[in-house]
């Protein structure tokens, strides 16, 4: 950009999004203050991991076109909800709950979501990094007791692709995952299965059908399957798939795991071991300001 414009407008095409001033040195706000670019605060209280409904997360959003006031919309809907101290009335409260006792006491030490809709496939693999740096920690010894790590090892699957690939290990492998499906009920189009397929006695079944039913035949025969093998299995709807519902699914994922901190004795907020990778990257690239 240098190259094709003077620094002075580097300003009109260049936004940054970062922590605000403060004594801790933040190399962006260096690189910012150099070039007068206009800039978004990070609040200082908030992970990059929590970060998503921060402007690190929403002003690449709304340049993207995503409909923001959806996603705040959906915020403010899961605050409320999640905001209950009651269990049976605080989804979040509630996973975070049924994943510590069950890695706990029945040793489920892998969390895997897997969603049937390609919309939501992003959506565990955030969750994945969610999980992993939030929960996997070391609980710190106490008189009574040494220290120990805990965690879940979180997983991203995808319906119906790795019913192919994962399954046979879900279903026959160690039972010591809780699995999480994620189901769309209402989708924006309808895609028939062609007629030519009543010609073949084998596939004559599939005749009148539509891709949206196949789907969700195949999405019931996974939580069949798992269920009639005693794997645990927890089901989310999602009427529609769209800013909000998938901001409510998010912001309660977050409540969830800074409660599931509780429960295991951690800090769900610090990574103190991914801190120490930063500190060794540095150092192998001959940084040694320590």
């Amino acid at each position: 950009m240098k190259r094709k414009m003077p620094e002075s407008k580097l300003k009109e095409h260049i936004v940054v999004t970062t922590g605000p001033p403060s004594s801790k040195p933040i190399p962006l706000q260096k690189i910012r203050k150099a070039y007068s670019l206009p800039e978004f605060h990070i609040p200082l209280n908030v992970g990059g991991r929590f970060s998503v409904f921060t402007p690190v997360g929403l002003l690449p959003a709304a340049i993207l076109g995503i409909d923001v006031d959806g996603l705040v919309q959906g915020c403010r809907i899961m605050d409320k909800r999640t905001s209950k101290p009651s269990l049976k009335e605080n989804p979040a409260y509630l996973r975070a709950a049924i994943h510590y006792l069950l890695c706990k006491e029945k040793q489920k030490s892998i969390s895997v979501m897997m969603p049937y809709s390609d919309k939501l496939s992003a959506v565990s693999d955030w969750y994945a990094q969610l999980w992993a740096e939030s929960i996997g920690k070391i609980v710190p010894g106490t008189k009574t007791t040494p220290a120990h790590a805990v965690g879940q090892t979180p997983v991203s699957a995808l319906g119906a692709t790795d019913q192919h690939s994962q399954l046979q290990l879900y279903l026959d492998g160690p039972n010591d995952k809780l699995i999480t499906i994620l189901e769309e009920t209402a989708f924006d189009s309808r895609l028939n299965i062609p007629a030519v397929f009543a010609k073949i006695k084998a596939a004559e079944y599939l005749e009148g059908k539509t891709m949206n039913q196949l789907m969700a035949a195949e999405r019931k025969a996974t939580i069949d399957a798992l269920r009639s093998k005693n794997r645990p299995v927890i089901r989310v709807t999602f009427p529609r798939v769209n800013a909000s519902t998938i901001a409510q699914f998010m912001y309660m994922l977050e409540v969830e795991t800074a409660m599931a901190g509780q429960l295991f004795g951690i800090d769900a907020f610090d990574q103190p071991a991914v801190e120490l990778i930063k500190v060794f990257t540095r150092k192998n690239m001959g940084d040694s300001s320590g």
